[in-house]
């Protein structure tokens, strides 16, 4: 639990060990999704706050289940035709996944809006 696909984004985002990431887990049966599905925010569960650490930065537990096995819709469709079948905990297929999933977040972002430019007095010009 605490390095596979989610725990090695629960470590980055909690600041947590993967020993301890894998001890919360044990408080409740189950893999990620399992846990992801079974998640209470009043739980007072340890790894039920950690997800609530993910899930407050704007991850949803939708797309925690997908990332531990990569097959969030959006993303795989999106991934070159000969990689579409990714495998779960090989490094490679979770960056390739990674940098897909980033790419299409930034494509989502609204277009930046042009900044005017600053009208500089010509005494302080640059020459």
């Amino acid at each position: 639990m605490g390095s596979c696909n989610c725990g090695h984004l629960a470590q980055t985002i909690t600041g947590y060990s993967k020993g301890k990431i894998h001890g919360a887990a044990m408080w409740r049966y189950g893999d990620w999704r399992e846990q992801l599905r079974d998640y209470c925010p009043q739980s007072g569960l340890p790894l039920d706050e950690m997800i609530d650490q993910m899930l407050e930065l704007g991850l949803t537990r939708e797309e925690l289940s997908h990332l531990e096995m990569l097959t969030l819709p959006a993303v795989v469709e999106h991934l070159p035709a000969d990689r579409q079948h990714l495998k779960h905990n090989v490094r490679e297929d979770v960056v390739l996944y990674l940098h897909t999933w980033a790419d299409l977040l930034e494509e989502a972002l609204p277009t930046k809006v042009a900044t005017p430019k600053l009208q500089v007095p010509a005494h302080l010009e640059l020459v």
